[in-house]
């Protein structure tokens, strides 16, 4: 028998009897939502490392390249130019690249921060 089902429907349960039935009804609630949210965080945090994995992988595999480009023109300039102007062609055409993908990643963190503080300033 319930604890809140009185024998006689006409009376109605003690009202300690609804409280404890509350009480019970709203810890099993949690415990359902501590476990899914639980369930949900292990799925993501598992996806997360794949990632992480997955974009180191990529990085190393493009940073290979990145040399092998490197090397193949400085073999290429380097009969026509000489080996020393050869390096140093290389060098500051990498030394600029650099530097435009740096004022890039500035310009669009400013955006960014502008944009943060667009929506939480208001």
């Amino acid at each position: 028998m319930d604890p809140v089902s009185p024998s006689d429907p006409d009376i109605p349960p003690p009202i300690g009897d609804l409280l404890r039935q509350l009480v019970a009804d709203g810890i099993a609630w949690f415990e359902a939502e501590r476990e899914v949210y639980g369930v949900q965080a292990r799925i993501t945090q598992r996806a997360a490392g794949w990632i992480a994995g997955c974009a180191f992988a990529a990085l190393i595999v493009a940073q290979g390249a990145m040399i092998a480009l490197v090397v193949g023109i400085l073999m290429v300039l380097g009969p026509m130019i000489g080996s020393g102007w050869a390096t140093i062609v290389v060098v500051l055409v990498c030394t600029i690249i650099v530097g435009l993908c740096i004022v890039l990643i500035r310009s669009k963190l400013r955006s960014i921060k502008a944009s943060w503080r667009a929506r939480h300033d208001r």
